[in-house]
């Protein structure tokens, strides 16, 4: 009889427990429910966070790879910049040379007058002093020096204002190659027309069969000889110009190569302003999204506070709680019982059969 009750008790202590544990497992997945959507929302949340921030490192990266190309382009426009001032410091420097050595050339051609005026002169002292020279011979040597004088005064002043033309062109900057080389050619021609070797020829014939001609050639050959020289320093000075301007011709293609990196100084910086601006457009949709992300917040926030005012106004809710306490006082309950309880062994004896059923 006592082994009866005490199965019986078992038995609805039980299904008593069988009917919380289901209870229990019905809270627990709607709570899970709630965990997994809020779970989701976050990790979308995440990985668009770490998107951005891949996205803003890569910029960064591009932007200091841009940085360390402009950089190393200014040092190369800075050394070539130094190079062409230095060939301009040179071709100054030549134009001063060119332009001293053209005053000696005009000094000498003042020498030159002063030596012919002094030869008229010396003719008009011998007609003075009734030498045995024939008028009309006479009339024919100072016609024939005077038209040499004024011939060769003309072809200085010629010479004259073609190296002033060329020192202000090279002093301006104005000037190119083929128009170097014609000047060039130029005052070539007008140097060895300058040349006294025709000047020489047609004084001796008009000196011919004259006792003083001896010494008026002697004179002359010093003063051709003198004209000689200085022509062929001017064709020198006017060989180095050419050299001079063949390497100008070099520098050219330096000029090129700065014309060259100043436009790829341009793109790079045409390039950085669009990365700019697509860092500034990143920027603004990166705060957008924070923007949208708090508002979710506050909105998920709202919702949670609703939910529990509704879980706790909510009488079903109420009797579900008083439901999961009185399963918690039950379980207590039961573990102090068990605590209190002294284990006991049952002894089973064997005693005769007798169908006593109906007794019981």
């Amino acid at each position: 009889m006592l082994g009866r009750v005490h199965y019986f008790n078992h038995h609805r202590v039980k299904e008593r427990m069988e009917k919380e544990n289901q209870l229990k497992d019905v809270t627990n997945t709607s709570g899970s429910t709630q965990k997994t959507h809020s779970l989701d929302g976050s990790l979308h949340l995440d990985k668009h966070f770490d998107l951005i921030h891949e996205t803003h490192n890569e910029l960064q990266q591009q932007l200091h790879r841009i940085e360390t190309s402009t950089n190393q382009t200014n040092v190369d426009l800075e050394q070539l910049y130094s190079r062409s001032r230095s060939n301009n410091d040179n071709l100054n420097k030549l134009l001063k040379n060119v332009v001293e050595y053209s005053n000696e050339v005009i000094t000498e051609g003042n020498a030159t007058k002063a030596d012919m005026s002094l030869i008229v002169k010396a003719l008009d002292e011998m007609k003075m002093r009734n030498v045995s020279l024939g008028d009309d011979d006479f009339a024919k040597m100072k016609d024939t020096m005077r038209s040499i004088y004024r011939e060769r005064e003309g072809q200085d002043i010629e010479l004259k204002t073609e190296l002033k033309k060329l020192a202000t062109f090279l002093k301006d900057g104005r000037i190119s190659k083929k128009i170097l080389q014609e000047q060039f050619e130029h005052l070539t021609e007008l140097i060895k027309a300058v040349d006294t070797s025709a000047s020489l020829e047609k004084i001796e014939e008009a000196l011919k069969n004259q006792k003083w001609k001896e010494e008026i050639r002697r004179e002359l050959n010093t003063h051709s000889e003198q004209m000689q020289t200085v022509n062929k320093q001017v064709l020198a000075k006017l060989s180095d110009l050419d050299q001079h301007l063949h390497n100008r011709g070099n520098d050219e293609s330096s000029t090129w190569l700065i014309a060259s990196r100043e436009s790829k100084v341009s793109e790079l910086e045409t390039k950085i302003q669009t990365l700019e601006t697509k860092y500034n457009s990143l920027v603004e949709k990166y705060s957008q999204k924070y923007e949208q992300y708090k508002l979710l917040s506050q909105q998920f926030e709202g919702l949670s506070d609703k939910a529990q005012t509704h879980y706790l106004s909510d009488p079903s809710s109420s009797n579900l709680h008083n439901l999961k306490r009185f399963h918690k006082s039950s379980l207590r309950m039961i573990d102090e019982n068990n605590s209190t309880q002294s284990d006991k062994r049952i002894v089973s004896t064997p005693v005769g059969f007798a169908n006593n059923s109906d007794e019981d």
